[in-house]
């Protein structure tokens, strides 16, 4: 680990940052849909093969990698319909980005004012409505069913979707931002719902899910024709329109602040274990992707063997009995590799005939690579001794 954590510049510190950001915001992204576990079960799964290589467990490194390998992907027809999602609404951004530059220039009370004069006409016609304002924590795990439109917000449409004689008139309409997001959906209902009985499943529905998030819940009644808005786990009634829209603006500028203090203070005290991960997450890929890449020099201490010598003769010594090699390859290529892995094996099959024509007794065998075995991805940098000298005396001799 201190190796590791040594090997962190200033500008690699920089750049993990930069990627913790988006693993962080990517990770809230895939929060608000229901792909959320199987995202953080990859991240898991990413986590642990980074131990697994570091006890080196051979065997289940290598059908690890096999898996991530194809990770991408899977990654790409797993979370297909978010991918696209995703680019969709940074398109969205990037085409609108020009209209939110113009200052204190907000486009709330246009689709606050469509939000709260649909919500009224709907309950003076008496026909039953439910509206799910996102606030900061998102509600889309809390749905069941539920139709995505990700439209902008219009009386038209949402006077259509609430019709009686719509399909999804009888669920909640969610709306992210100035966007109807989702149609048709179930919410889940209060822990009161006894109180509820007389009012309807609308209100209870709105008060459950109040109680489970920071969401803004609207209904409109078709018994009684009220508007009533649940917040926190508490319901009350409004029927004064200027109220009405004085509290939807409350709420949008409490989930979407302007001062910028507001926002440097939540980003440091919100989502802490989401940041953590994000930060892991990095941690871990920089690991992989840069630490494990990074080429590196090892030597090792290598005992000269041979083959090939004739009967007749016999080895009475080698110096020196070792070689120093130096080897070049990635981090992650020398981690199940030691002096055993690697052989260096003299052939000796044409020394009977040099000692017969030159009548010594030693033999010096000039060192390269091809005379050692490697593992695969590692290279030969260098030789110490570059020469072998072998004192090879006649069996016979040594009898006499």
């Amino acid at each position: 680990m201190q190796e590791f954590l040594s090997e962190i510049t200033v500008i690699d510190a920089l750049d993990i940052i930069v990627v913790s950001m988006m693993v962080y915001f990517l990770f809230l992204w895939f929060k608000k849909t229901r792909a959320v576990f199987t995202f953080a079960g990859i991240v898991i799964f990413s986590i642990i093969y980074m131990f697994i290589r570091l006890l080196r467990f051979r065997l289940t490194t290598a059908l690890l990698q096999g898996f991530f390998a194809v990770i991408l992907v899977a990654i790409v027809i797993l979370f297909q319909r978010e991918i696209r999602r995703l680019f969709e609404q940074i398109a969205l951004w990037s085409l609108n980005s020009r209209f939110k530059k113009k200052g204190k220039e907000r486009a709330y009370p246009v689709y606050l004012k469509i939000i709260g004069d649909t919500l009224r006409d709907l309950g003076h016609a008496r026909i039953g409505a439910l509206i799910v304002m996102e606030g900061k924590e998102p509600v889309l795990r809390h749905l069941s069913r539920g139709v995505d439109i990700n439209g902008d917000i219009s009386e038209g449409l949402l006077k259509s979707i609430f019709d009686t004689h719509s399909i999804g008139h009888d669920g909640a309409v969610i709306i992210q931002e100035d966007k109807v997001l989702r149609f048709g959906c179930l919410l889940p209902l209060s822990r009161e719902w006894d109180k509820f009985r007389k009012k309807g499943s609308r209100h209870a529905a709105a008060l459950g899910l109040s109680e489970r998030t920071d969401a803004l819940c609207l209904v409109a009644s078709e018994e009684t024709g009220d508007v009533s808005v649940c917040r926190n786990g508490r319901i009350t009634r409004i029927n004064n329109r200027n109220k009405l829209l004085r509290l939807l603006a409350d709420f949008q500028n409490e989930i979407s602040p302007s001062q910028t203090s507001s926002l440097i203070r939540d980003f440091f005290t919100r989502n802490i274990k989401e940041k953590f991960i994000a930060i892991v997450v990095s941690l871990a890929l920089w690991f992989v992707v840069i630490y494990e890449s990074v080429t590196i020099y090892k030597t090792f201490e290598i005992p000269v063997r041979y083959m090939g010598l004739d009967r007749g003769y016999r080895v009475k010594r080698v110096r020196p009995g070792e070689v120093k090699v130096v080897l070049s390859g990635r981090r992650r290529d020398f981690y199940f590799i030691n002096e055993e892995d690697i052989r260096l094996e003299l052939k000796l099959f044409d020394v009977d005939d040099e000692m017969k024509q030159k009548k010594k007794e030693y033999h010096e065998v000039i060192l390269t690579a091809s005379d050692f075995e490697l593992p695969t991805d590692l290279t030969m940098v260098n030789i110490l001794p570059r020469s072998i000298r072998l004192n090879i005396i006649s069996t016979e001799k040594a009898v006499k």
